[in-house]
């Protein structure tokens, strides 16, 4: 197998930074179109566990230093909006659902907001 090294200006690095998030943000907005029309434990009024809230399998959990977060990790961030101001669909609904309701229990893990509301943290219980 041979090595290859491809060298990006700046500008293409952004411009690849920028198409990717571009492709994550659609393939999200398919999922969460996906899961609009399919009928889950949360539909049906079965399952009723206390972690019952919005969907956070789309988010894309950070460590210090930037690079994703493992399901191993103790602690892991994610910005609630975006460089530009907005926040993604994949991230609005859990925002509001704190705002509201405060923390959220998934799995083994505890979903708060930062007190300035810039950051989500999910934190291992």
């Amino acid at each position: 197998m041979a090595n290859v090294t491809i060298v990006l200006s700046e500008a293409e690095l952004e411009r690849l930074e920028r198409t990717i998030e571009q492709g994550e943000a659609c393939f999200v907005e398919a999922r969460n179109i996906i899961s609009a029309n399919t009928v889950s434990s949360l539909d049906t009024g079965k399952g009723g566990s206390k972690g019952e809230g919005p969907d956070v399998s789309g988010i894309r959990w950070k460590v210090k230093g930037g690079g994703l977060a493992q399901p191993s990790d103790v602690f892991a961030f994610e910005f609630t909006q975006n460089r530009d101001g907005s926040t993604p669909s994949e991230r609005a609904s859990l925002v509001k659902y704190l705002k509201a309701h405060g923390a959220l229990s998934v799995d083994e893990f505890e979903i708060t907001m930062s007190k300035d509301g810039k950051f989500l943290q999910r934190k291992r219980m």
